[in-house]
């Protein structure tokens, strides 16, 4: 028995069946049903947006039941709740944000109670309740351009990216106070993700094309990935297959998704996306796995929106 638990631990862990959703300008989010290790296809499986209502899509996030997934959306200034089933719309949250607010990333609390969603416009981060889709805090960030959300592994803390000066906000998630400021030597950092065993994170930066690997133990840089995307790069969201082997990192601008090899940070292959569709967002789901869920947005093309 203590041989088969330790080879259980030790090694990579299999995939069945799990859904890649990828969130678009256009407004369409892209489901990808992989059946291997990682999206193999250019075709996705489904392409959703029930009765047209979505614009300018930005993060996304599988509800911790996995029976939903939630969309923001910058240009409504809403959240939209769907059912992971069937697609269609179950809810709109749009009235308990502060006017012209600029909606962007999302992600729940560990314990599912909460999600927390950022605004670049009024640089804050609401705290809504899942329960009541009620408003029960708001964090103010007057220092930053509040992007991408992501929670420690061990929930004591949420990561927030900024757009403006490149660095990363670490909060407390007991009292919601700036626990330490991490800075990265590029400006425009998006995406942000845990790898699977939260060892680590990963940053993605706009600007630059490249993504920073930094330890969740010491928030000091391991790794900078970059060479290996497209010279006229402008990478946003990103997001770990659920066994942790592999990573997704969109490109906005030359509307691609790369995938790459944790262990050796190397590019394993490109997904060409549909004409103009233009991703941001990027979220995972199995049955077997936790749901991870990222999101990165663009500053640059924010105004002319």
């Amino acid at each position: 028995m203590k041989k088969i638990l330790y080879f259980l631990t030790c090694c990579a862990l299999p995939l069945s069946a799990y859904d890649v959703y990828i969130t678009s300008v256009a407004g369409p989010v892209l489901k990808y049903t992989v059946s291997g290790e990682y999206i193999t296809s250019d075709s996705p499986s489904i392409s959703i947006n029930p009765e047209n209502l979505w614009d300018n899509c930005d993060g996304i996030a599988i509800s911790p039941d996995k029976t939903s997934y939630y969309i923001v959306s910058i240009a409504n200034h809403a959240v939209y709740v769907v059912n992971i089933l069937d697609n269609t719309l179950i809810t709109t949250i749009d009235t308990i944000f502060e006017p012209g607010a600029g909606l962007v990333g999302l992600a729940f609390s560990p314990d599912g109670n909460y999600y927390y969603v950022t605004d670049i416009e009024n640089r804050v981060v609401y705290i809504v309740s899942t329960g009541t889709n009620t408003l029960t805090h708001t964090v103010n960030l007057p220092s930053i351009e509040p992007i991408a959300i992501a929670f420690s592994p061990d929930g004591t803390s949420y990561y927030v990216t900024d757009a403006l000066t490149g660095i990363v906000l670490i909060l407390s998630t007991a009292t919601n106070t700036l626990s330490q400021t991490v800075n990265l030597e590029n400006n425009g950092q998006y995406g942000i993700a845990f790898s699977q065993d939260g060892a680590s994170y990963y940053v993605t930066d706009y600007n630059t094309n490249v993504v920073s690997i930094l330890s969740t133990a010491t928030n000091t840089l391991s790794q900078t990935v970059s060479g290996i995307f497209r010279s006229l790069a402008a990478l946003t969201g990103i997001a770990f297959t659920p066994n942790g082997n592999f990573y997704y990192v969109n490109d906005e601008l030359t509307n691609v998704v790369y995938i790459v090899s944790t262990a050796t940070n190397t590019l394993i292959s490109t997904i060409t996306l549909p004409p103009d569709f233009t991703p941001w967002g990027i979220a995972t789901n199995s049955p077997e796995f936790p749901s991870h869920n990222f999101r990165a947005f663009s500053r640059s093309n924010f105004h002319s929106r």
